[in-house]
């Protein structure tokens, strides 16, 4: 596993439809940095064990310390997935013995969730890693958190199904432009 995608493939966020949702250009930038700072401060605790005293790492190591159980061992973090039978790429958050869990900024819709963490289980599976039901969504906000399984029976197939439907109207759009 490198920490690349191929770039070939589409990833998890490509193929699933995107969240409605209204705010400035400027607002929607500041979250993306947002999410980007959150995420790397994650990851720089998981690689070095310091919360560096930043409060929401605070509250992530005891998210970790209150869930080792529930979750079993970190298998993976931060980590560029391809699996070429699938044809598709993700860079699931934490992947556990027991779980999967993806960190979000706020709950948002549990379909669109389930979707994203159904496309990692995939990956997960394919790639041997684990294959769970318990697909979490953790949402870290000053000293508290929200961490809420979103798994869905529904949501793998119709995760495979998006994929599907995004190479045929590849196929489709490819076949127009040819003469």
């Amino acid at each position: 596993m490198s920490d690349r995608y191929d770039n070939k493939y589409p990833s998890v966020t490509e193929i699933i439809p995107k969240p409605e949702f209204y705010c400035t250009p400027e607002q929607l930038e500041a979250a993306r940095n947002e999410g980007i700072d959150i995420h790397a401060d994650i990851k720089l605790f998981l690689d070095t064990g310091d919360t560096f005293d930043i409060p929401h790492i605070e509250t992530f190591k005891r998210f970790m310390a209150e869930n080792e159980k529930t979750l079993g061992a970190l298998l993976i973090y931060e980590k560029a997935l391809t699996s070429d039978k699938l044809q598709f790429n993700g860079r699931p958050d934490l992947v556990f013995e027991k779980g999967i869990v993806d960190i979000k900024r706020s709950m948002g819709n549990p379909k669109l969730l389930a979707l994203q963490t159904a496309g990692y289980n995939l990956l997960c599976r394919d790639l041997k890693i684990v294959s769970t039901k318990k697909w979490y969504i953790l949402v870290i906000n000053g000293e508290n958190y929200t961490f809420k399984n979103v798994f869905n029976s529904q949501a793998a197939q119709i995760f495979l199904s998006l994929l599907a439907r995004r190479r045929i109207d590849i196929a489709i759009e490819n076949y127009f432009k040819t003469v």
